[in-house]
């Protein structure tokens, strides 16, 4: 079957080389535009399932309460009363975009010290009533006394209230959001969307960008606005990404070369067999494109995947093309060659494809869209190589006579490493193989999304602002049904930070929960 589907392909490709090659770059260019469309998220929710509880719910709290974390706006220039002034002008027209649910840069501190008691936890208030309630009925109870003994009249001791009570009011954070040398502002703004993906991010970005620069303008003092938090470390990792990716592709793609003009000794051979592989990465994109629609950080690295996995179909058959043109004319060596080395190319496809391929039956879904892409391009490779390589050979050897394969009679080239570099290798490898072995088990599992960035996307804005706020620029919210459930939550806070083995790098910095504001009896 193989075998007389190679013949039939391969006849054609070498009785009408140009309009092979015709058809197949329109394909390739067709491919090449639609994969333009695909968009690169690199969000954490684009790695799970639409319908995932934890995504359903996110989602809802993300329409309640903002999207994740804060946009930072930080102000310098001017003096201190003069960004005071500015900055309710400022915030409105933040707050005034669509994408933007509120923009702050002060705490009502005022009312959070008229409402002080309604932040102690309730049990606390409670126990605090009891004790005061026994201390005025003892004090009530003392000023009847008929002096019949020598006991003083018992006081209300506050104390320990009063303690309570500096505690938090210690809390309490100052009114405006600066720096320690109060040369900076900071405001505050809560985005509104319902993704932080890449063109969303950089749309809302750009349109506070260009309401702060205006209303700068507009003040005609001489400040000057920087911007961090999670949208701009989430702009600043895709563009990361994105540059990483197109270096790998580059070194992935001159190593290719390099490999392929060592194996075949001809640089244009290296360049046809380069062609069928990227008109299936184009192509395998371009259906991404229409299925998926985006790359997630998983996905995004499949073309230098596929270039890797594709080109050994071109190489098996340009070399058993050599072989077989050195007793055969160039069309019958083709139609011997790629026979040949077809229906072992198609199992070594086959197997790559399915290896790629059960990933569709994962329940990450970044998974599934990964292995979906790469069994099409993989399999894309194999058939377009088979298809177009003879046609490109038959149509570049009439004009350009061994350039590509080797003229007849001649002698075929062998490429041997040297004798050093195979002990090397024979040796080495079975070395590599006990230390990986030894290694295994001793590899841990990085579950933190932003740990895999490393220090490679700083974020100073978003560095200063968290410092001044004392705090994180992404709080978690957690939406429960009732105040009783919140102070079950509550309560699982306070054993979680009890039990922390190191309580002053806690993961939980401090909370607020309506089952502590609301009080019930």
């Amino acid at each position: 079957m193989i075998e007389r589907l190679a013949r039939l392909l391969t006849r054609f490709s070498v009785d009408r080389p140009l309009l092979v090659c015709v058809l197949f770059f329109a394909l390739f260019g067709a491919g090449f535009a639609a994969s333009r469309r695909l968009e690169l998220r690199l969000n954490y929710m684009e790695l799970l399932p639409e319908d995932a509880p934890e995504v359903v719910d996110l989602k809802w709290v993300m329409k309640k309460a903002g999207t994740e974390g804060y946009l930072v706006t930080e102000l310098v220039g001017g003096t201190r009363e003069e960004r005071l002034a500015f900055a309710p002008e400022l915030a409105r027209v933040q707050e005034d975009l669509p994408e933007i649910r509120y923009a702050e840069y002060r705490y009502d501190v005022p009312f959070f010290r008229r409402n002080v008691g309604s932040f102690l936890p309730l049990d606390e208030l409670q126990r605090l009533r009891r004790e005061l309630d026994e201390k005025v009925k003892k004090g009530i109870e003392d000023s009847f006394d008929l002096g019949l003994d020598d006991e003083k009249p018992a006081q209300v001791d506050r104390k320990e209230v009063d303690e309570q009570f500096a505690k938090l009011e210690k809390a309490i954070p100052p009114e405006f959001v600066e720096d320690a040398a109060k040369e900076r502002l900071y405001i505050l703004a809560k985005p509104a969307m319902t993704s932080m993906g890449v063109t969303q991010v950089n749309d809302m970005l750009a349109h506070v960008d260009e309401v702060t620069k205006a209303a700068i303008v507009r003040s005609g003092k001489p400040f000057s606005a920087g911007y961090g938090g999670p949208a701009v470390f989430m702009k600043a990792f895709n563009d990361g990404v994105t540059k990483d990716l197109g270096v790998i592709s580059i070194v992935a793609l001159i190593a290719s070369v390099v490999l392929l003009i060592a194996a075949t000794g001809r640089p244009l051979a290296s360049l046809f067999v380069l062609l069928p592989i990227a008109g299936a990465i184009a192509c395998a994109m371009g259906v991404a494109a229409f299925t998926i629609g985006h790359l997630n950080i998983i996905s995004s690295l499949l073309v230098a995947i596929l270039l890797g996995l594709g080109v050994e179909f071109g190489i098996h058959l340009i070399l058993r093309t050599n072989e077989a043109r050195s007793q055969l004319p160039l069309r019958e060596a083709l139609l011997e060659a790629v026979p040949e080395t077809m229906d072992g190319a198609f199992s070594g496809a086959i197997t790559n494809a399915a290896a790629f391929g059960v990933l569709i039956f994962a329940s990450f879904s970044a998974y599934r869209q990964f292995g979906g892409i790469a069994a099409a391009g993989i399999l894309m490779s194999w058939l377009f190589t088979y298809s177009l390589l003879p046609a490109l050979i038959v149509a570049t050897e009439r004009f350009l006579p061994g350039w590509v394969i080797r003229k007849t009679n001649a002698e075929a080239g062998r490429f041997l490493p040297p004798r050093p570099v195979l002990v090397l290798l024979v040796a080495g490898i079975p070395l590599l193989a006990a230390f990986g072995a030894w290694a295994m088990p001793r590899v841990g599992l990085e579950r933190s999304f932003n740990a895999l960035n490393g220090d490679s996307v700083p974020d100073p804005v978003g560095g200063r602002a968290a410092k001044a706020m004392n705090s994180t620029l992404t709080p978690a919210f957690i939406w429960v049904k009732d105040i009783p459930s919140a102070q079950r939550v509550e309560a699982i806070f306070a054993e979680l930070k009890k039990a922390d083995p190191n309580p002053r790098g806690s993961i939980i910095d401090s909370t607020v929960s309506l089952g502590r504001v609301i009080h019930q009896d």
